[in-house]
């Protein structure tokens, strides 16, 4: 998949090219990803389950290794059944009573390990702040927006942590149901939520199979992966290389006037 490089040019330069490339793709929004594309969730989620983990290989005598693999195998299946509702982590604790010899205290521990998650704050992957900053500097620039798949509880403690109301409002961060799937279905809704049309979107996400695929299919004009080595195995899928370009972070965005050099305009 092509990567999206360098553009070496002054930074007033990088916004008037950048500024000739939404003209020239006529894009009027740009919708962001939240978890993983603009702040960094997983490292939260893993030490949950690195915590669980080592719970109950301690309360078991059971290697941690294995503990480790037979929860990650449960969350994974209860995507296919629960999507991201915050009730999947009482019935993976459920679930691994059916594994494990688990007494209610340590099943207690477990479900406040897990709920602890949505109470930790969560800082900004490396580039976010930048890359917003030279998004909201220029009134001429196209308007950006969030489209998350978290629930709003959890969203709205987000928005706080990382003064989010610094570039977006609270009308701009679109939550779909966390019990539904983030697909072409719910993309969608979220266009049409903000009044525009799929070819006149730029996208930016981490998953293939909740971000990028979709919104492919929707005919976006643009599309972006931020690709993350831990992303979990079930969002990890092929995607069509002719329609989306990787980025490192949405900082690269300042680059894509390299494409337009020569539009008129």
């Amino acid at each position: 998949m092509q990567q999206v490089e360098t553009f070496n040019v002054s930074r007033i330069e990088q916004l008037l090219y950048f500024k000739k490339f939404c003209r020239r793709f006529d894009i009027q929004k740009i919708l962001f990803d939240g978890d993983d594309t603009l702040w960094d969730t997983q490292p939260v989620f893993n030490q949950a389950f690195d915590r669980v983990s080592r719970l109950v290989s301690y309360d078991l005598d059971l290697p941690v290794k294995d503990v480790h693999q037979q929860i990650l195998q449960l969350h994974n299946n209860l995507y296919e059944t629960h999507s991201v509702s915050i009730k999947r982590w009482d019935i993976l604790v459920d679930q691994l009573t059916t594994f494990y010899p688990l007494n209610d205290k340590v099943q207690t521990s477990l479900r406040a390990n897990f709920q602890q998650i949505f109470n930790t704050p969560l800082p900004f992957l490396p580039g976010t702040k930048d890359g917003l900053d030279f998004l909201t500097s220029d009134f001429d620039l196209p308007s950006l927006a969030i489209v998350t798949h978290a629930n709003p509880n959890w969203t709205w403690k987000k928005y706080r942590w990382l003064n989010l109301d610094k570039y977006f409002h609270w009308d701009d961060v679109y939550t779909i149901d966390d019990h539904h799937y983030k697909n072409t279905q719910t993309w969608s809704q979220a266009m049409d939520f903000y009044k525009v049309k799929p070819e006149n979107c730029l996208v930016v996400g981490d998953s293939p199979r909740a971000d990028i695929n979709p919104v492919n299919q929707l005919g976006v004009a643009c599309s972006f992966l931020i690709p993350r080595h831990s992303l979990w195995s079930i969002h990890n899928v092929a995607v069509d290389e002719t329609k989306t370009k990787l980025i490192n972070n949405i900082n690269d965005l300042r680059y894509l006037g390299q494409y337009v050099t020569s539009f008129p305009g």
